[in-house]
């Protein structure tokens, strides 16, 4: 899914992504929020974009965290309901390609970035779940990956540091019970 593609309304036949509050419960301080993806931008053969299924012809729910939610709420107070939420400059959907070039370079470049990707957002988001300790199952279905196999395969280097810190644990464990 691209953030880019947001369209905010809620005609079912031109919804790209919609955002949903999330019921607060008494695990969660703030409420969180999700992004149903039910159709993503793809280019033909000859280039031209078009709307169509997500990757691999499954929608799919993205759970999103409480700071964006509130950043997306106030952005959709300021645009109609037909409007798209990231608008290229002729008020279309923005292009992901003008995008990478127009912000995304020359802001990764300003804060000394070089060679920085969107899709190392991506790669960025699931090691900081992976290193606060998120299931593996909660990263691969947060990323929307087939299975797990698919999250361990990209992301199993990260679990090598939690490796030596659970053989600490179990060491000092077994040293409880024999000091």
């Amino acid at each position: 899914w691209k953030f880019h593609n947001v369209k905010v309304r809620q005609d079912t036949h031109h919804l790209d992504h919609d955002i949903e509050q999330c019921s607060k419960d008494s695990r969660h301080h703030r409420c969180c929020g999700r992004i149903d993806v039910r159709q993503a931008w793809h280019r033909d053969k000859a280039g031209k974009r078009h709307l169509g299924p997500p990757k691999n012809g499954e929608e799919r729910e993205v759970p999103l965290p409480p700071r964006l939610v509130q950043d997306l709420t106030t952005l959709w107070g300021t645009i109609a309901e037909e409007d798209y939420l990231f608008v290229g400059t002729k008020g279309g959907p923005l292009n992901g390609d003008f995008f990478r070039k127009k912000w995304f370079g020359p802001a990764a470049k300003k804060h000394g970035l070089t060679g920085a990707t969107v899709h190392m957002l991506r790669h960025t988001c699931a090691s900081l779940l992976i290193r606060i300790g998120t299931p593996i199952t909660t990263v691969s279905a947060i990323l929307g990956h087939s299975g797990v196999e698919i999250t361990l395969k990209t992301y199993a280097h990260f679990y090598v540091e939690d490796s030596f810190a659970a053989m600490t644990k179990l060491s000092d464990h077994i040293d409880s019970y024999t000091e």
